[in-house]
């Protein structure tokens, strides 16, 4: 199922409507929305973590989502099925529903980072270091080779150093 059946079908859905993916379900939209109103009176489920994508075959449409192993749901007896989907609560109230979605995507923009580097250093000439941290895997022989790799060429300085100072915590 692409994204765009799955909006469409959580879109035109009185119901909150789970869909599985691999071990987890998703809500997404209005579905997300749903169950995080229903969770409220289902003390022995979790409301989820909000989380906006942006989907770049949508026009960079922001997606919210969120989502739970779907062992969680059947560890409180909530029926999966065998299905793709899941439905649940017979319906939604959809009053508040623009607001609550404006809501989510200001807060994960207003999120406060933490500067990148503590000291107040630069990565890079005249690049800010109040950039976001991302956790970036790299394959150890990678690492190893950025850490062997002498500082000469200008345009990779920045980066060399960000591996080698990532590479001493």
């Amino acid at each position: 199922m692409n994204i765009e059946e799955k909006l469409e079908l959580v879109k035109n859905s009185k119901v909150i409507v789970g869909i599985k993916e691999g071990v987890f379900v998703r809500f997404y939209e209005q579905s997300l929305f749903g169950w995080q109103q229903w969770v409220l009176t289902q003390p022995q489920l979790p409301t989820l973590k909000v989380l906006i994508k942006k989907v770049k075959k949508l026009d960079n449409q922001e997606i919210v989502y969120g989502g739970l192993p779907i062992e969680s749901l059947i560890r409180s007896g909530i029926d999966v099925g065998n299905e793709n989907t899941i439905l649940l609560k017979d319906e939604i109230d959809f009053s508040n529903w623009d607001n609550w979605r404006a809501e989510q995507k200001n807060e994960m923009n207003n999120i406060d980072s933490p500067p990148l580097l503590e000291r107040g250093d630069n990565l890079n000439d005249g690049v800010s270091n109040s950039a976001r941290y991302i956790r970036l895997f790299l394959p150890e022989h990678l690492v190893k080779k950025a850490l062997e790799t002498k500082d000469t060429d200008p345009s990779l300085v920045w980066l060399l150093r960000a591996v080698k100072q990532a590479a001493s915590f």
